[in-house]
């Protein structure tokens, strides 16, 4: 399975202060997540199973597997897995913020102990790169990537929506809780990436955490999944939630 291209360079963002609309021209993601042999197969089996066990590595029940695969929301529990599979610290880039911060950013409850999670990770104001927050929003998520190089906000929603509460939120947030820990007054450009991906009413969240996978190293984030991706991000995403996290090539603790 192909990786998606890596980011080279700043150029390849957005130009501060730009905002990307509905009609932009940006390309799919050529990474496809199509499953391997072996993990199609596996999550075959589990979904014929008749007697109602565990499975996976999370102890998730096969009826629930069979929701994640089908067509109900991804619950809370759900996401809060994945973005705890993939919390680290890496080079200085957060990978997934606790997924209550979102609740907390729109809530303006901002104290949300950001300084000392940096300090638990090691991650100094000169080594910040990245942090990805994810939002639900009228039971629809998207996704926050912070980039503290860029001092930039691009904000993803596979549907579309006009998210301006939240991105006001975000705007709210760099400015009094991450920008005076960077120990910078810099304006924030904010990037809203609109493209309609997402044609079924459910499977945000799947579409965010394949899209998180995919901004988590700094790879290109101005790109959108095909419309119609949905039913094939909903099995990668349960292949996800394997022993090791490296289903499905995800390898998420290399």
């Amino acid at each position: 399975m192909a990786n998606p291209t890596p980011l080279s360079n700043q150029d390849e963002l957005n130009e501060p202060g730009t905002t990307d609309d509905a009609s932009s021209t940006v390309s799919s993601l050529s990474y496809d997540f199509d499953l391997g042999e072996e993990d199609a197969r596996k999550l075959d089996d589990i979904l014929k199973e008749s007697n109602e066990t565990t499975v996976l590595s999370h102890e998730l029940q096969i009826s629930h597997v069979r929701n994640i695969v089908g067509d109900e929301y991804l619950s809370d529990i759900d996401i809060r897995l994945f973005f705890n599979m993939t919390e680290r610290e890496r080079e200085g880039m957060v990978v997934g913020a606790p997924p209550d911060w979102g609740v907390c950013i729109l809530s303006e409850d901002f104290d949300i102990g950001f300084g000392e999670l940096m300090e638990e990770r090691g991650c100094t104001p000169d080594r910040f790169q990245r942090l990805l927050v994810p939002f639900c929003k009228d039971q629809h998520w998207t996704l926050a990537i912070i980039g503290g190089s860029e001092h930039a906000i691009f904000y993803y929603n596979s549907k579309s929506r006009n998210d301006a509460t939240i991105v006001s939120a975000l705007g709210t947030w760099v400015g009094t809780v991450l920008g005076p820990w960077l120990g910078t007054t810099v304006t924030w450009s904010i990037h809203t990436m609109q493209a309609v991906q997402q044609s079924d009413a459910s499977s945000g969240g799947a579409y965010v955490c394949a899209f998180a996978y995919v901004a988590r190293d700094g790879r290109k984030i101005e790109e959108h999944f095909p419309l119609n991706a949905g039913p094939k991000l909903r099995r990668w995403f349960a292949c996800a939630l394997d022993t090791d996290g490296e289903s499905a090539g995800m390898d998420l603790f290399e």
